[in-house]
């Protein structure tokens, strides 16, 4: 376990990285590209930039191809830029994004790994470029409004790169193996 959290520890700038990951709440176990130590205030910036420059085309297209009214996408839109502009300001930050901030602790110069205070575990951040599912996990139904369906939709069809940020749990049960470069470490 420590050799997989120094390997991160040591990557030095963004880097590529395989691993094999069961997810802790559905049971998946998928081969996974990650992208490690990239901004997400970065992504923040790109993304928001993204939907500010939302074409009238577009927003037709996304609203055609997912069947949803033009109106309910350009709400999603402007609440995907409204959580995004408020979520950079300490002062009016949501709850949630508050929470997150105050839940882990980062190495020192390392956005990649994160240690949760009260679980005292450590978590590997990365943004997902590719996911192939090995074992299928359980997955729950979820029943979401549909605002919350078109923002994701919203994030699906722009390619947000916030939306592909994900938080791995490291523990022998979670990871199996990791391919940083040309060394593989196995925890099996």
């Amino acid at each position: 376990m420590k050799k997989i959290v120094q390997k991160f520890s040591q990557l030095n700038g963004a880097s590529f990285v395989g691993l094999m990951y069961t997810s802790k709440t559905t049971g998946e176990t998928a081969k996974h590209l990650i992208l490690t130590s990239f901004s997400y205030e970065n992504a923040v910036e790109k993304d928001l930039k993204t939907l500010k420059e939302a074409t009238f085309e577009e927003i037709k297209k996304l609203a055609e191809q997912y069947e949803h009214s033009i109106d309910l996408v350009i709400q999603a839109i402007e609440t995907k830029i409204d959580s995004f502009i408020k979520n950079q300001n300490p002062k009016t930050r949501s709850n949630q994004s508050i929470a997150q901030n105050e839940t882990y602790v980062y190495a020192d110069n390392c956005k990649t790994i994160a240690r949760h205070i009260t679980e005292n575990k450590i978590y590997i951040n990365a943004m997902s470029l590719h996911k192939t599912v090995l074992v299928e996990g359980n997955y729950k139904t979820v029943k979401s409004r549909d605002l919350t369906i078109a923002k994701n939709h919203v994030e699906k069809y722009f390619n947000l790169s916030t939306a592909k940020f994900r938080r791995f749990c490291v523990t022998h049960e979670n990871f199996h193996k990791v391919n940083v470069g040309k060394e593989h470490l196995s925890l099996m």
